[in-house]
């Protein structure tokens, strides 16, 4: 049985994990408008298009299973409070690592136009 201190742990690491999940969803969508936008001008070959549909899908499909996964993980193997939230903030840091490296990588042209 988990004490009161564990379900207050509990919904707050979910909700640090579905706010990068949410975000990384709307950045999804938003590359997805891009590319679009790009394949209809004719401006991207026809590799750059399934590369970007490829990497949509990834961002769409592949890391929320891998963080609901790492979720299950944690739910199954920590067996304190301090530990489960340790582990929720070690997966809500990874992924805004990656939103950064993303920002980071990106040309600053190509920066501006998606933060529009």
């Amino acid at each position: 049985r988990l004490a009161a201190t564990h379900y207050f742990v509990l919904v707050f690491v979910v909700m640090l994990i579905l706010i990068p999940l949410a975000e990384d969803w709307d950045e999804a969508a938003l590359e997805k408008r891009l590319l679009r936008h790009r394949a209809m001008g004719g401006e991207l070959p026809l590799w750059m298009r399934c590369l970007g549909w490829v990497h949509i899908r990834m961002r769409m499909l592949v890391l929320p299973l891998c963080l609901i996964c790492a979720t299950c993980a944690i739910l199954i193997n920590d067996v304190t409070c301090t530990m489960f939230l340790l582990d929720g903030l070690a997966i809500t840091f990874t992924t805004f690592i990656d939103n950064l490296l993303a920002q980071f990588l990106l040309p600053v042209e190509q920066r501006e136009e998606v933060g529009e």
